[in-house]
């Protein structure tokens, strides 16, 4: 995709986009480039990471070393705010009892990115077999769901916030990454071996990490479906992972790569 600067585009207008979410009166999921609204998301992206960030801070070899303090300091700026915040759509659901933010994902459609010089995965991820394809993209990142609320539940509206959203828009294919944290990694390996062999996707829409996961050869073999309820209702609907993850070294985590073509959706609405 062609590169331009990132803050050459003028931001989005602010506007708020309702959907409807039947099934969860107490709830609602809404598009919104609301700052107040924002703000409030941006705190469950930080939560999000927490334990990394406890952990790291807890570290006797952090306590007197400056260096990995500011390393620390910025990771956590980038989660509150990156380049990409300012110019993308932002997708949340909220208690409308306490106005709290249970969910949130951020959305980047193929005009955007063109204009601001690119997806977010595409620092994680090479794309070439995706653009080699006309096709109207939305891209989906930094997707946090509180855990304090039926995780089910949420991923369910908030997959159906996105479809509406796009169909909205005209988009033709959604992809995107989410993480998985690598702090219990026997576990989590066991989960993307499982995932490779049951929701793989086809040739033509794999990519490639630019950082591929730490080699666990006594894991290679290890097969098991870990409860993901967020993951689990995304593959029930037909996304499909399009290749190895990518290590994200600063938090610990692997990045998975999902594609889903809108054709499928009659089988969510």
């Amino acid at each position: 995709m062609q590169s331009t600067n990132i803050m050459e585009y003028e931001r989005i207008p602010f506007h708020n986009t309702s959907f409807d979410c039947p099934e969860q009166s107490q709830l609602e999921v809404f598009i919104t480039q609301d700052p107040i609204i924002l703000s409030k998301a941006k705190k469950l992206r930080l939560k999000f990471h927490a334990n990394y960030l406890a952990n790291s801070m807890t570290k006797q070899s952090f306590k007197n070393n400056t260096l990995q303090s500011k390393e620390l300091i910025k990771q956590q700026e980038i989660i509150i705010h990156d380049g990409y915040d300012s110019f993308a759509e932002h997708l949340v659901i909220r208690n409308k009892h306490d106005d709290s933010i249970v969910a949130y994902v951020r959305l980047i459609d193929t005009y955007t990115a063109y204009k601001i010089g690119g997806y977010y995965c595409e620092t994680r991820f090479n794309l070439n077999h995706l653009f080699n394809k006309q096709t109207f993209y939305m891209e989906m990142s930094r997707l946090v769901l509180d855990q304090a609320y039926n995780s089910t539940k949420l991923a369910k509206l908030m997959w159906s916030g996105i479809i509406q959203h796009a169909k909205s828009k005209g988009v033709d294919s959604i992809f995107g990454s989410l993480s998985l944290s690598l702090e219990h990694e026997a576990k989590t390996y066991a989960l993307l071996n499982y995932l490779k062999r049951n929701h793989m996707s086809a040739y033509d829409y794999r990519v490639v990490p630019y950082q591929i996961l730490p080699d666990k050869s006594r894991l290679k073999n290890t097969v098991h479906r870990t409860k993901n309820p967020l993951l689990d209702y995304f593959f029930v609907q037909g996304a499909k992972l399009c290749g190895d993850a990518y290590w994200n070294r600063d938090f610990n985590s692997a990045e998975l790569f999902l594609h889903y073509p809108i054709q499928f959706d009659e089988q969510l609405l």
